[in-house]
């Protein structure tokens, strides 16, 4: 009776150890899995954020591109303009011979009128500015009108002001019409 009770404790000891040291590896292995899949959805986070931070860059280089193609193609259309001419496009061919060619020169005469009104007007302006200082300049050396200094003073000063306020508006403009958006704000890359 004793072997049979040592037995039944014995096997049942034994299986009792054998689910627990069952149980400690099952634990074990699932810990272990558990770290393996942690590190497998730190892994998969990180190609996330490295393929979302690609994704913006290449959004990012896709707006840039197509500004880049926006501001170029604005720029073309300002040279369109500048180049048009109201002369082409006009039927003369209804007119008397006489008055052809009296429309005609008129027409080629506005078109160099209009091309040239910018690039002579900044030109005219650079040069007046320059002829103005120079002549006051001279004024205010050989002073024999009675001002005194601060009168002399605030004189070429409003006549300063005047002409580079003229000059660099038109300067400002005239390049400002030819300059791309992003070469003013220094977006190379947004």
């Amino acid at each position: 009776m004793l072997d049979i009770l040592a037995s039944i404790f014995g096997g049942g000891i034994t299986g009792l150890l054998g689910g627990i040291i069952t149980k400690i590896f099952d634990y074990l292995n699932a810990k272990q899995r558990m770290e393996q899949e942690k590190l497998k959805w730190e892994h998969e986070e990180r190609v996330l954020q490295i393929e979302t931070n690609r994704d913006v860059v290449i959004a990012r280089e896709q707006a840039a591109a197509t500004k880049e193609a926006a501001e170029f193609t604005a720029m073309a259309e300002s040279f369109k303009s500048d180049k048009a001419n109201y002369f082409v496009g006009y039927s003369i061919a209804d007119l008397p011979n006489g008055l052809r060619w009296i429309v005609a020169i008129l027409m080629v005469l506005v078109d160099f009128i209009r091309g040239i009104t910018r690039p002579g007007l900044t030109l005219y302006l650079c040069v007046v500015s320059t002829y103005f200082y120079i002549k006051l300049q001279e004024i205010l050396a050989t002073a024999k009108i009675p001002m005194n200094p601060d009168q002399a003073y605030e004189l070429s000063k409003m006549i300063i002001l005047a002409m580079l306020y003229l000059t660099t508006t038109a300067v400002g403009w005239w390049f400002a019409s030819r300059t791309k958006l992003s070469d003013i704000m220094g977006n190379k890359n947004s």
